[in-house]
């Protein structure tokens, strides 16, 4: 299949992009970026020398693909926060592009990387297939912005039911290749654990599911394997979730994490105490996770630390 990668130099599409040509993938990869020096890095931090070439975004629409997948976006909260309502004409200029590339290709696929937030305030309790989105229309704050991007494409994605298009939810996703400069609280315990310092943390407990990339690679694959014509969104999940309390844990007993309750982190899409899917519609595509969330948290906390500090500093029981 030949894939055209938007956003190829982001976290997710690197992995995905990285994992897949380890795994001797058939896809033939096009990549395309607002600053594509930067997938050589990229590439190469992920132990693939053969990197593939890699175009200025917009340039896209000048090939013939099976399939297009949009990446581009941001990853960082504290970075959707600074960007405000610039994420909605971001958002909306990409996903158009691809729009007016599949009213001339119509036999293209669409796989948008899509967001949990996009439900807003809609996500007190974990989403399941009738859970609502919930904007405050009257006085939004700048935190919603994110989530109203993913779920305006996802509207107007619907619109266009004759259209193969896909729209990925993601809750949330573990890279060993995280930016540790990124405020996520497992971003934050990893560092502290680096630095031996004391985690502060709030009393509010939390549950998140978090993905990997081989799990991240069977879930779009599978979305890009489905019948032609489908057009819905795919919410991503592991094999379970993992609570706060349950996370510190694992990282005080594998790593010796040292935490305490005191302050709060960032909440930059709001606050969520159950981010996290009990929609199954994935199955029905094949998808079939391998990993649960602290699974996940263990591994990738390994790979990080196993880079940042020496081998016999890191306190691993398992």
């Amino acid at each position: 299949m030949r894939l055209a990668i938007l956003g190829a130099t982001s976290m997710l599409a690197a992995d995905f992009v990285a994992h897949s040509l380890a795994q001797g993938t058939s896809h033939e990869f096009a990549l395309f970026a607002r600053t594509p020096d930067r997938i050589r890095l990229a590439m190469v931090d992920r132990e693939i020398t053969a990197v593939p070439p890699c175009h200025p975004l917009k340039s896209f629409a000048e090939g013939s693909w099976d399939a297009i997948v949009n990446f581009v976006g941001v990853g960082d909260p504290a970075r959707a926060v600074e960007m405000g309502a610039s994420i909605l004409t971001i958002t909306r200029e990409w996903d158009d592009r691809v729009l007016a590339y599949l009213e001339t290709h119509p036999d293209c696929r669409y796989i948008f990387l899509s967001s949990g937030a996009a439900f807003a305030e809609g996500v007190s309790e974990p989403v399941d297939r009738d859970t609502r989105a919930t904007f405050p229309i009257n006085a939004l704050p700048s935190t919603a912005f994110y989530g109203i991007a993913k779920f305006y494409a996802e509207a107007v994605h619907r619109a266009r039911p004759a259209r193969s298009i896909i729209d990925i939810r993601v809750f949330n996703y573990l890279s060993a290749q995280a930016d540790l400069a990124h405020r996520f609280l497992v971003t934050e315990a990893i560092t502290a654990i680096r630095d031996g310092r004391v985690l502060k943390v709030d009393a509010h407990d939390m549950w998140r599911d978090y993905l990997g990339v081989e799990d991240f690679a069977a879930l779009l694959n599978a979305c890009l394997a489905a019948p032609s014509g489908y057009n819905g969104p795919v919410d991503a999940y592991s094999l379970s979730p993992i609570s706060k309390q349950q996370m510190l844990e694992l990282l005080r007993d594998q790593f010796g994490l040292m935490f305490e309750v005191a302050g709060g982190g960032i909440d930059a899409t709001g606050r969520k105490s159950n981010y996290f899917s009990r929609n199954r519609v994935a199955e029905a595509l094949g998808y079939r996770p391998s990993s649960d969330s602290a699974e996940t948290v263990r591994l990738v906390s390994q790979q990080i630390l196993s880079r940042q500090r020496p081998s016999n500093a890191i306190k691993h029981l398992g």
